[in-house]
């Protein structure tokens, strides 16, 4: 009788592990660049990273990250090559199903409180030595676009962590450009020294901006959003940004 169960049970558990295989779905991803503390390429990790993650692990995906530029992921992306990609400009690529805003960036100037410098609008930065991020003019707007391009104090870094050093020592810079959340991250690393806790200042001008995931298939996007909204619903989401934003 233990010989017939057994012999039962063996085709009965293949074939479960068989199902489960099927309904694994994994899935690969671009992102278009490591911008910590959303993309961290080094740990394979980071907030973006970890809420798509989560997303759609709520639905039985596993995601695996690519960081790549732009160029490829667009390329990628045309010719349905990848299953989708992070950091997306909404409706840039046609033919491709958009998700609800994962993220959204907050660009912010920030100065010394030294400095007693006042921005209230964009027209206050003339005349400032500005450090940005790269590519700022295109992401920020018209108005700054036209003060970088006539400045002769403007510079980019593709460090950001640099931006609030060159800052805080007065290299070349009275403000810098960058993401809320990127400069709370840098700001909350623990270093020797660590920057005083009131020694910048942050103004806030513009309206903060959605970023989307793009995919090729209307129902894993619609797995993802679903997946989305669970995890704001349950305090995930918040759990993960609050992870890398409290003082590390």
């Amino acid at each position: 009788m233990r010989l017939i169960l057994k012999t039962a049970v063996f085709p009965l558990l293949l074939t479960v592990m068989s199902i489960g295989n099927l309904l694994a779905k994994e899935i690969t991803l671009y992102a278009s660049s490591s911008i910590p503390p959303y993309v961290i390429s080094k740990t394979d990790n980071g907030i973006a990273v970890d809420v798509i993650r989560a997303a759609f692990a709520f639905k039985g995906y596993t995601v695996k990250f690519v960081v790549a530029p732009n160029r490829r992921v667009e390329k990628q992306l045309t010719e349905r090559k990848v299953d989708g990609a992070y950091n997306m400009p909404q409706q840039k690529i046609p033919n491709l199903f958009y998700s609800q805003p994962v993220m959204y960036y907050d660009d912010i100037f920030v100065s010394l409180e030294s400095s007693h410098i006042v921005i209230n609008r964009v027209e206050d930065l003339a005349g400032k030595r500005i450090v940005a991020f790269q590519n700022a003019p295109k992401y920020i707007g018209k108005q700054f676009a036209e003060i970088a391009e006539k400045s002769s104090g403007y510079s980019e870094v593709g460090d950001q962590e640099l931006q609030l050093r060159m800052l805080y020592s007065g290299d070349r810079t009275d403000v810098i450009v960058l993401d809320r959340n990127i400069f709370n991250y840098y700001f909350n690393q623990k270093k020797n020294p660590p920057y005083p806790p009131n020694s910048f200042v942050i103004h806030t001008i513009f309206p903060k901006v959605p970023i989307f995931a793009a995919f090729i298939d209307a129902t894993v996007r619609d797995d993802f959003n679903e997946g989305l909204e669970a995890i704001r619903k349950t305090g995930q989401y918040k759990k993960i940004i609050d992870a890398y934003l409290d003082e590390n």
